[in-house]
């Protein structure tokens, strides 16, 4: 959640806490499923692609189970198919 303080008369000031336990947070990183705003110490799982970060709450990595398992069957049966595909062009 965001709550915004006018704290005086020429400046804003934003703060962020955590949706989870309410702790303000100065890293501000949100569930990339749910976009709940995360602490440092709700984020379950972080994963890198480059510069940046997809941050998952628990909630959401672990409703997600089930998914990534059939994301990654998927993709190695088009794998599969890639070269099945190759391997009759070759011939």
């Amino acid at each position: 959640m965001i709550k915004e303080t006018k704290k005086t008369k020429e400046v804003d000031v934003k703060q962020v806490f955590c949706d989870i336990c309410g702790k303000e947070t100065f890293q501000h990183k949100e569930c990339c499923m749910c976009h709940k705003d995360l602490c440092k110490d709700h984020i379950a799982v972080r994963i890198w692609d480059g510069d940046y970060s997809d941050c998952y709450c628990k909630s959401c990595w672990d409703i997600g189970d089930y998914y990534r398992k059939e994301i990654e069957r998927l993709e190695n049966k088009i794998s599969e198919l890639h070269d099945e595909w190759k391997k009759k062009c070759s011939s």
